[in-house]
């Protein structure tokens, strides 16, 4: 994962985690400063990262070594298919508290690569919070939704957004060799996003 300056071309930030990157990167003016202080992408095994950077003021903004980079979600052991985020998070003011949100991230996996896989292969699509600290949350911190279990009632008897019980956000498995290949779109509360099957 790179960071270069546009006028320059310096490398300004550097960090091989081990996995590709295949999806763009979305940055991210958490408290609407006029700052951009994070930038979230998921990776081809599971893993959905924020890199942080300090206030604009500080003297450890810039530089190499300005930004943290932390896990926010690790799905790697969670579902029995490898879950390949090759799309780019969305994100959602999601839950207001005074004067700050929580921010929200909604995208899905899918092997984009591959589109003509056909061993049923499960996916997910993913809506999930970041609560700005330094934990790595999975699964087991978010309500599931599987798609077999739609019936046309869509009233969800669990809110899912609510960290101070333990619960950052939701998935939605989909059927089999169902794949999420492009962005989704969020409007008045609504999570859009078309899938490939």
């Amino acid at each position: 994962f790179y960071g270069v300056d546009m006028e320059t071309g310096d490398i300004i930030y550097k960090q091989n985690i081990g996995v590709a990157v295949p999806g763009t990167p979305t940055a991210l003016d958490s408290n609407i400063d006029g700052f951009h202080d994070r930038i979230y992408f998921g990776d081809s095994d599971g893993s959905v990262w924020r890199l942080g950077f300090p206030a604009p003021n500080s003297s450890s903004s810039t530089g190499g070594d300005a930004g943290t980079l932390t896990r926010i979600f690790d799905f790697r052991g969670d579902f029995a298919d490898r879950q390949m985020f090759f799309t780019r998070p969305v994100t959602v003011p999601a839950l207001f508290s005074g004067s700050t949100y929580t921010w929200g991230l909604a995208f899905g996996t899918g092997d984009r690569p591959n589109l003509d896989r056909e061993d049923g292969w499960i996916d997910q699509f993913f809506f999930l919070l970041d609560a700005g600290d330094g934990v790595t949350r999975g699964a087991v911190n978010l309500v599931g939704q599987d798609y077999s279990a739609l019936d046309g009632d869509f009233d969800c008897a669990t809110n899912a957004l609510d960290p101070v019980n333990g619960r950052y956000g939701w998935y939605l498995s989909l059927r089999d060799n169902e794949k999420v290949v492009f962005d989704a779109t969020v409007i008045n509360g609504h999570v859009l996003f078309p899938t490939f099957e």
